[in-house]
């Protein structure tokens, strides 16, 4: 077997890094499929609400599951709340990111429109259902972390 120490000070930034990343990949893929599109008065799109709650019932038990798993990894209840609300900003940033990434670029030229749809749709599906999924996905994590481990 291999015997590679790993430095404890990383611990928490790692796993609050891939934390936010995993958020950001399940809400960008979520939004790709088009079962997190909201309509500019707020809410989701009437094709979503006919589509059926099996989607968006994985999405957020991705959600729970990664918030879950990164709570057990990191086991302080101090630390891990931090981490919660460093890897929500995160997970938006990057998914910010992804969906204005074609006018950053300057692939397309929409003079900030799309800039401004991205922090729409953005804000619009990762508040408020996806931040108490999540929080309850950490507290859940610390509570089996304080049980099990």
């Amino acid at each position: 077997m291999l015997n590679i120490t790993f430095p404890q000070w990383l611990k928490i930034p790692l796993v609050t890094a891939g934390w936010g990343t995993v958020l950001a990949t399940l809400t960008v893929g979520t939004i790709f499929q088009g079962f997190l599109l909201p309509t500019t008065g707020g809410g989701l799109l009437p094709e979503v609400y006919n589509a059926g709650p099996l989607v968006l019932s994985i999405y957020y038990l991705g959600c729970l599951g990664a918030s879950t798993l990164a709570a057990m990894t990191i086991a302080e209840p101090g630390p891990a709340i931090v981490a919660f609300f460093v890897s929500y900003g995160f997970s938006a940033f990057l998914t910010f990111l992804v969906l204005a990434l074609p006018e950053l670029t300057g692939v397309v030229q929409t003079n900030g429109i799309l800039q401004e749809f991205a922090i729409l749709h953005t804000f619009q599906a990762i508040f408020p259902i996806a931040l108490l999924v999540d929080l309850v996905g950490t507290l859940l994590g610390l509570s089996l972390a304080e049980r099990l481990l």
